[in-house]
């Protein structure tokens, strides 16, 4: 018959042996997801921004969108910020796996990249197609895609009408819309950075010039 103490001394063995063989567990599949991201990563980039989540116990959080798929990450932590000298509203590079895209890594150790010299000095012209259009805040909300070495491309952009490929929105659906893309990150194009709502953001970033946005043209 076992005590008392020698009972609540089992347990507590037996509750540090599977803590054990979950920490285990845990790092191996951490290990796994790592070796599987680099076996294949592809590279694309985000744009961290902080935001105000109301009701929440952390007031400030750094929100990652990468543009592939609309993908989240998140930082929690004003500390965690200024640890890995983020910088606010720049263009980051980031790796995610082709074949498990909710697995990616920001790369932090990376400068920033300069978006307007990736398009002015390092990209190449392709034809894109324009998939819908519509009329929005006095511009034209054009969703396009694009293909580069069999990996479809795709992303929403606010452009003023005159660069659509027709004279009206409707008619400029399904028809083909030459692009700028980077050759270093193939989400990233002229027309997307273009878009009325981003240019103010890169203005105000980048301390970025009308003559600079000119080289998007």
């Amino acid at each position: 018959m076992l005590t008392l103490k020698q009972k609540q001394f089992i347990g507590t063995l037996i509750f540090f042996i599977i803590m054990l063989l979950f920490s285990n567990f845990y790092q191996k599949k951490k290990k796994q997801k790592e070796k599987d991201l680099y076996q294949n990563q592809r590279l694309s980039f985000c744009v961290p921004y902080r935001y105000e989540i109301e009701g929440s116990r952390t007031s400030h959080t750094l929100y990652i969108k990468y543009k592939l798929k609309s993908l989240t990450n998140y930082f929690d932590s004003r500390n965690e910020i200024k640890e890995k000298n983020i910088q606010l509203n720049h263009y980051y590079p980031v790796i995610y796996n082709r074949k498990d895209s909710l697995h990616s890594l920001l790369l932090i150790n990376k400068k920033p990249i300069d978006p307007i010299a990736q398009i002015a000095k390092n990209s190449f012209e392709m034809y894109g197609k324009i998939d819908s259009c519509y009329n929005a805040y006095n511009s034209s909300e054009t969703y396009i895609s694009y293909t580069v070495n069999h990996q479809k491309y795709s992303f929403r952009t606010r452009i003023d009408s005159t660069l659509l490929p027709k004279k009206t929105i409707s008619s400029s659906v399904g028809k083909k819309i030459k692009l700028k893309v980077s050759k270093t990150y193939f989400q990233l194009n002229n027309l997307y950075l273009l878009s009325y709502d981003r240019v103010p953001d890169l203005k105000k970033t980048y301390k970025y010039k009308d003559e600079n946005i000119q080289l998007l043209y």
